[in-house]
């Protein structure tokens, strides 16, 4: 295969990836967590606390830029947490909030509802400075079919009973993330998130790209940007005859050229 026609392949295959499918991340828009009898409001707090056995993190997330995006375009949905300690390891439930709340009100007596089928269970958090992916693919594809369901995620020490805000916890957790507000190392919570676009949305590309299983023919006037260097490809010949002249075949194979002879008699 010549120099352009990888050219063309490699640049059609380019578009039909970079068509095919589209990566974005939402911010987080709202953080902060929760202690069991406490009333101290902690939305502008730098970190986001998850210890045994009632003390709880809430998260929600701007889905803005995906608007008109359908549940079923979803290929997968992460969010991303950095660990800036972990006092004592263990493990927590991921779970969806189904009531409302913002981060400036929010104290554990006014905490909001929660799914009772948690998203995740018994996620390990044992190593600080490190992230911590949880896969909350279902979760956003439910809050792009129904945008009004974006009421965020908890994070709760692992239960038995898993969302359901119980005082009992099988887990001896004790760890802090950053928020939003976070100065200090700034890594706040993310949610990355990878759609492939409706046929409806994927171009025409037909356009940009040659069909190399079947003959082409190039016609027209093409302009190239450098000389053909068809001396560097080229088959050489010597024969003697009968009477012990030389004769000398140089057959030359130009890119973009028809097949050449030049025969050189030389006595």
């Amino acid at each position: 295969m010549s120099k352009i026609d990888r050219t063309i392949v490699f640049r059609f295959l380019l578009l039909t990836v970079l068509s095919s499918i589209a990566w974005a991340q939402s911010p987080v828009t709202e953080d902060t967590y929760i202690v069991s009898g406490s009333s101290t409001i902690q939305g502008t707090n730098p970190s986001l606390q998850v210890a045994a056995p009632t003390t709880s993190a809430l998260l929600k997330f701007d889905l803005s830029p995906f608007a008109g995006t359908a549940g079923s375009q979803v290929v997968r949905a992460t969010v991303k947490l950095y660990v800036t300690t972990a006092a004592l390891s263990g493990n927590l439930d991921v779970c969806l909030v189904t009531g409302s709340w913002t981060e400036k009100t929010l104290v554990y007596s006014s905490k909001p509802l929660l799914y009772n089928i948690p998203i995740l269970t018994n996620v390990s958090v044992s190593t600080a400075s490190k992230y911590v992916i949880l896969d909350i693919t279902p979760a956003v594809q439910g809050w792009l079919n129904v945008p009004a369901s974006n009421l965020g995620l908890a994070l709760l020490p692992s239960a038995s009973a898993p969302c359901t805000w119980s005082t009992t916890s099988t887990s001896s957790i004790s760890v802090v993330f950053d928020s939003k507000e976070s100065t200090t190392t700034s890594h706040d919570a993310g949610l990355n998130v990878v759609v492939v676009p409706t046929p409806g949305q994927i171009p025409n590309l037909s356009q940009f790209y040659v069909d190399l299983s079947s003959a082409q023919t190039i016609g027209g006037t093409k302009t190239f940007s450098k000389h053909l260097q068809r001396w560097q490809q080229a088959d050489i010949h010597v024969q003697r005859d009968q009477c012990g002249s030389k004769h000398r075949s140089v057959r030359f194979r130009p890119r973009l050229q028809s097949l050449r002879r030049r025969v050189v008699h030389n006595r």
